[in-house]
């Protein structure tokens, strides 16, 4: 990851810096701690990088790691590499019923308050307990 590094999610949330996005990823696989990556196919041209696939992993939430946790969609990633590291990280995916699941989990756990809906198809960070790095300028 390169130094200036810059993450952006699916609702074109922007995080950057690499020591910014390791605490986000040490968070992020909390919540999610089999999250993991199914490649499809990989087309290149220089620098520029778009990989087809899916995500996966099991929301480590209210009810645990069971299997109505388990979250999968399909995904694409744009990923930019400049000297051998990766430079941008761009996530393409619809997190609709994620966070229905998620929503649920809540629900069911009746411990954290009210439940913050997901809107259609976005990506945030999904605890209340969990906070994303935050945004350098």
């Amino acid at each position: 990851m390169a130094e200036d590094h810059t993450f952006v999610d699916s609702l074109a949330t922007i995080q950057s810096g690499r020591d910014n996005m390791m605490v986000g990823w040490q968070e992020y696989f909390h919540m999610f701690p089999d999250y993991e990556l199914q490649v499809d196919q990989i087309l290149q041209d220089r620098d520029l990088v778009a990989v087809f696939g899916s995500a996966s992993g099991t929301y480590n939430g209210q009810r645990g790691l069971v299997p109505e946790n388990r979250i999968e969609m399909p995904a694409a990633w744009k990923v930019v590499v400049e000297n051998g590291k990766i430079r941008l990280w761009q996530v393409y995916a619809d997190w609709t019923e994620g966070c229905r699941i998620i929503d649920e989990d809540k629900r069911i756990g009746k411990q954290i308050g009210p439940v913050n809906r997901c809107p259609p198809g976005s990506q945030r960070w999904l605890t209340s307990d969990v906070r994303p790095p935050q945004r350098s300028q």
